[in-house]
């Protein structure tokens, strides 16, 4: 009798990774923070939506950390994030 070929799995998706959705509270304090800041409508819920396709989870915990921490948001990518919805709002 043959022997059996190995079993092939596809690598288990990584719980951490960019594009997974973030846990319910993180998402729900982020609008509410979002909001406090931002009147234009639609534009937190943007701006959730492609942080949580461009960062891992741990990634977008760091960068709330460093906003409380110091008010600004300093990192480049994220701050093109709010732009890319704005111009998605305003200019599309």
């Amino acid at each position: 009798m043959a022997p059996h070929p190995p079993i092939t799995r596809a690598p288990a998706p990584v719980a951490d990774a960019p594009g997974n959705e973030f846990p319910k509270t993180f998402r729900a304090n982020f609008l509410r923070g979002c909001e406090l800041t931002s009147t234009v409508p639609g534009y937190c819920s943007c701006a959730l939506d492609k942080v949580q396709k461009s960062y891992s989870y741990i990634q977008a915990v760091k960068i709330d950390r460093r906003v409380r921490r110091y008010g600004i948001y300093a990192e480049p990518r994220f701050l093109a994030i709010g732009q890319q919805c704005l111009n998605e709002l305003f200019y599309d």
